[in-house]
Parts: structure tokens; C-alpha cells; sequence
């Protein structure tokens, strides 16, 4: 999905591994070939992979992960959520805590990579520039690395990758109105009163039951950042619910089907017009 050429060890990386797994030689190969067609400057502004878990982390668990996880991820910053009720019965109010749910964000020096660590899910964040698959595939193996010996007595929920694109369209100041349907085949059929419009956002959910994966894909207009341009978003979440076993989950293999998947959405969503801004 608009992301850059794969490297000479990417290529080898990908090799070795689609010679262990002949079934998937195939499906590697598509997105081996689709990313060697890659954009200059693809419209991903966050890319994500996100791990839920069954049972949920203890507080303590949590701030461990983080020790562990800290020569990659120094800076940390407490996003602890505390709800609160406040009994109004007497003469003075009475707060008390509701609810507690511990979470930690670890980011590098730079802030572009993230982990999030929650009682009940960890996420991995990418945001632009996007360093490509190779090196985004290494910090989730990094993160697999280090929470290993914490999870792996616990359910996989979830596993969900997810591609969030931001595209940027110029404008015509004469004609001051932006035709989305010219960027995306999949939009909002509209009758003649209601066109053009101003804003619009549509959501499609997915299943593809052979691969076993659904996806969420979503669309809608935002403000834009750039003068003289209109901007929207396509939001691509491929995912899968296997409940079962942290140690039972080939994590290797699934996400490189999501993440084909992911591809194929995407370059069936976009036109040649969307295209051409990403060189």
C-alpha cells in the first residue's frame, strides 16, 4: 500500500521465508511485486500493528514491559485513564474512583515510533515518513521479543494491522470544488441536489472468510494542512480474531497475508488520478 521498494535484504528475508512456507509463495510474490512498484512519497501518515490479549495485565506487569522495552523506546509517558463518580448526597461533594485502566506509551528519541502498552492490548505506531515493511516488521519483533515471557500464557484476541492514509488533492481556485469519486472507486453515489458536497465519510466491514480475515476500510473528508488543496482519509484495518494461544500464533505468516491483503484494498480503492501525487 503506497509504500517504498523493498531492499536487498528485505528481498532475502522474504525469500528464505517463503521457502519454509511453500503454500505462501504465491501470495509473497504478489506483494513482493507490488511494493517494487512503490510510490516516491506515499500518502501513510501512521501505520499500526495492534495486539489484543486475554487475561488483561496487571499494573505492575505493565510498567515491566516498559523497563524491558526501554533501549528502544526511552521516553515514557504515564496515559493512565481514571474515571470518577461524585456523590452529591450531604452537605459536601464525594468523588471516588470508578475505574483504573493503567497505560504506558513508550516512544523513541524522535516520537515517530511508538508502543502503547494497555492491561488488555499492546500497539505498535509508525508515523510518517513510513520506513517501510522491513523496518516496521522488525520493531513488532522487537516487541514480540520482549513481551514473549508476559504473554505467552495468554489468548491472542486480536492481531490488526492497520494503514492510515491522509491525500492530499490541489485545487483549482477558479473552481474552488474537489471531486473525491475522481480519487477513489469507491465512494458515495450522489443525486444533483446534494452534489458537490462539502464533506462526507462512509465506513465498509469485510469478511474474507478464505484467509480467514476481516477488514474495515474508511473514508472521509478533513481539514486541510497544505494551501490550495483538499485533503481526505483511507483507513484500512485488516485483522483477524483467533482466540487462542499467544505461543500458538504464527505471527510471521499472518501478518504477511494481512498485510497483502492491506495491498490489494488499497490499490483497488485509488485511481490513476490519486496515483500520480504519490510520485
Amino acid at each position: 500500500m503506497g509504500t517504498l521498494a523493498y531492499s536487498l535484504r528485505d528481498f532475502l528475508r522474504l525469500s528464505a521465508y517463503l521457502l519454509s512456507h511453500p503454500q505462501l509463495r504465491i501470495l509473497g510474490l504478489n506483494a513482493l511485486e507490488h511494493q517494487n512498484s512503490g510510490y516516491s512519497a506515499p500518502p501513510i501518515f501512521e501505520a499500526v500493528i495492534e495486539l489484543r490479549l486475554d487475561p488483561h495485565l496487571s499494573d505492575s506487569q505493565i510498567r515491566k514491559l516498559a523497563k524491558m522495552m526501554a533501549r528502544e523506546y526511552p521516553n515514557v509517558r504515564d496515559e493512565t485513564e481514571v474515571e470518577f463518580k461524585i456523590d452529591l448526597i450531604g452537605e459536601e461533594p464525594k468523588p471516588s474512583v470508578v475505574s483504573k485502566s493503567p497505560s504506558l506509551r513508550l516512544s523513541s528519541d524522535n516520537e515517530v515510533n511508538s508502543v502503547t502498552v494497555k492491561k488488555d492490548r499492546i500497539f505498535l505506531s509508525r508515523l510518517a515518513p513510513y520506513c517501510g515493511w522491513g523496518e516496521f516488521f522488525d520493531r513488532f519483533s522487537f516487541v514480540l521479543k520482549s513481551i514473549s515471557k508476559e504473554y505467552k500464557s495468554r489468548n491472542v484476541k486480536r492481531l490488526g494491522l492497520r494503514y492510515r492514509n491522509r491525500i492530499d488533492i490541489p485545487i483549482d481556485e477558479a473552481v474552488p470544488v474537489l471531486h473525491y469519486e475522481d480519487y477513489l472507486s469507491a465512494h458515495i453515489t450522489l443525486p444533483e441536489v446534494l452534489d458537490p458536497l462539502g464533506f462526507y465519510t462512509w465506513r465498509i466491514d469485510k469478511p474474507f472468510e478464505k484467509l480467514g480475515l476481516r477488514a474495515m476500510v474508511a473514508s472521509e473528508t478533513v481539514p486541510p494542512e497544505i494551501p490550495k488543496t483538499g485533503a481526505f482519509l483511507l483507513d484500512i484495518d485488516v485483522y483477524f480474531s483467533p482466540n487462542i494461544s499467544f505461543g500458538k500464533v504464527d505471527f510471521s505468516e499472518r501478518l504477511l497475508e494481512m498485510r497483502n491483503l492491506k495491498n490489494r484494498i488499497f490499490e483497488s480503492v485509488i485511481t490513476d488520478k490519486a496515483r500520480a501525487n504519490f510520485h
